[in-house]
């Protein structure tokens, strides 16, 4: 049984020709831009994914084997409330979101998700909780979010920049992980830029704390990752913000 998702970023960091055991599953930790796993290196709910690839740049890697965890500079600082009278929607991202949800990403982010990754996640992979937040129809957030045994992966999470600070990434986020502690998830993990301020004031506030630091994590500026762990998730405070 696959005890934590921690063991994606450890591929992405560790070189290529060591090798780590994740209970019964021993698999190679190279560089993800450049390994494709076999089929049965792969968790079940990950296998549908071999062989099926996203362009970054020159490199063509597995669409669940993302090598950064994203999550906007400014997407994380929102305690304003809401500034329109509309009610925010927040549901399940659809393959018919995908040019507005690439749109926003590429707003928010200087390491984009291929489309392809965004179609995996929707389409196959069945770890994982893709949702869009709403104002007016119009796609203002987004989450993608990895539930694998007891653990709920952020993976993914922007605000459009022309609505920060209104409360929405508080309000994505606790709806993601509600909706995965009612799924079986007990606990959170994420990793974000070291520089990121906001983004880290926003997970203390839930409860994540500090784990460690994964070294030159990010590819575009060498930046450090921050590990961040939520262990004990509060229901009721996340019921409150949501």
């Amino acid at each position: 049984v696959l005890a934590s998702t921690t063991f994606l970023a450890d591929i992405a960091q560790n070189v290529a020709g060591n090798r780590v055991k994740v209970d019964s599953l021993l698999m190679p930790t190279v560089d993800p831009h450049e390994y494709q796993p076999k089929p049965q290196d792969i968790p079940p709910c990950w296998r549908r994914s071999v062989g099926s690839a996203g362009k970054t740049g020159s490199a063509m890697i597995p669409c669940c084997w993302h090598p950064f965890t994203c999550i906007s500079p400014a997407a994380a600082s929102q305690s304003d409330p809401l500034t329109t009278n509309s009610p925010l929607e927040i549901r399940r991202m659809s393959i018919n979101d995908l040019e507005e949800v690439i749109q926003l990403d590429h707003a928010s982010f200087s390491l984009p998700w291929p489309e392809s990754s965004f179609r995996f996640e929707i389409e196959e992979n069945e770890c994982s909780r893709c949702w869009v937040a709403l104002l007016e129809q119009k796609i203002v957030g987004i989450m993608v979010a990895w539930l694998i045994v007891d653990e709920i992966h952020i993976a993914t999470f922007a605000v459009d920049p022309a609505y920060r600070r209104q409360g929405i990434a508080q309000r994505l986020l606790a709806h993601t992980l509600l909706d995965g502690l009612h799924s079986g998830g007990e606990k959170g993990f994420l990793e974000v830029r070291e520089g990121n301020l906001p983004a880290r004031k926003l997970y203390e506030k839930f409860g994540f704390v500090d784990i460690g630091i994964r070294k030159k994590y990010y590819k575009d500026n060498g930046e450090n990752a921050v590990m961040m762990n939520l262990e004990k998730p509060d229901i009721d405070m996340l019921e409150s913000l949501r």
